[in-house]
């Protein structure tokens, strides 16, 4: 796998790797990012960042007091993907990861406060008026599950699409 862009520092919180390797994307995915590094767009991947970066500062204006006053991080589970990975995994490729899309969950929290916070967050974002004006979604967390295809802690997917669009996992 030749890494043939430098990781640089987009935001104060967030590094490119992180939107083209995701912390929880397969390592099959990762590479095929690489192998098509050529398609993603580097101003996409800032925008997002500087969503992400909004969002790491939301949470820790509302929650850090109930983090022992510790930073709450946000880890990108999974930003930037290439088409040829979603035509891979049976998909359309004409969704909206190979173009400005992330899915995030909070860290060094606890599960409880993780819930809190996307509970938080789906109150703030879900709904249509006033909310996010892009794609949002919510991936309850499921911990009763054991299946590693379930989510034990749950996410939160942020887009920049043109029109507001909502669901969940």
């Amino acid at each position: 796998m030749k890494k043939i862009i430098s990781n640089r520092k987009l935001t104060t919180n967030f590094w490119l790797y992180e939107f083209i390797e995701g912390a929880l994307m397969p390592k099959k995915a990762i590479e095929m990012n690489w192998n098509n590094i050529e398609g993603f767009e580097k101003y996409k991947i800032q925008q997002m960042a500087e969503d992400a970066q909004c969002i790491r500062n939301q949470v820790n204006e509302e929650f850090k007091s109930k983090n022992g006053n510790k930073e709450i991080g946000i880890m990108i589970t999974a930003g930037w993907r290439c088409v040829e990975w979603e035509l891979y995994k049976g998909r359309s490729g004409k969704g909206r990861h190979p173009i400005d899309a992330f899915d995030w969950r909070p860290s060094n929290v606890s599960a409880e406060l993780n819930d809190e916070i996307l509970k938080w967050a789906y109150d703030k974002w879900f709904k249509r008026v006033g909310g996010w004006n892009g794609g949002f979604a919510i991936a309850w967390a499921n911990r009763e599950d054991k299946d590693p295809k379930k989510h034990l802690w749950g996410f939160a997917h942020h887009d920049r699409r043109g029109v507001v669009a909502r669901w969940t996992y």
